[in-house]
């Protein structure tokens, strides 16, 4: 059986499966606030200092937005606990969303 989950990376390596209960995630560039709605989201990478500077969203069709994704918490409904997670950007490296997992 498989299932439709988003996977969230912590900063240290851990990672855990659900699905991500915010609607929209917006980043600020230098352009302008950019809203997106999760569903057109493919991933989103946070800055890591030392590699990555600024945070990117990348979207399903193909565009990167870079700058500074505002959003926090991030709240994750786990599936093996069946219980919500709130977590700060400051603790997560990347999230991907609706990436099929067989259970």
């Amino acid at each position: 059986m498989s299932l439709r989950s988003d996977i969230v990376i912590g900063r240290h390596g851990s990672s855990t499966t659900g699905n991500i209960k915010n609607k929209t995630f917006t980043i600020v560039d230098e352009l302008a606030e950019h809203t997106v709605k999760k569903k057109n989201i493919a991933s989103i990478q946070y800055s890591n200092p030392g590699f990555q500077h600024k945070d990117e969203i990348r979207l399903l069709n193909g565009d990167v937005l870079v700058g500074n994704v505002i959003d926090d918490p991030i709240i994750l409904h786990e599936h093996s606990s069946d219980t919500d997670l709130a977590m700060h950007k400051n603790q997560v490296l990347a999230i991907m969303f609706g990436r099929e997992l067989d259970i």
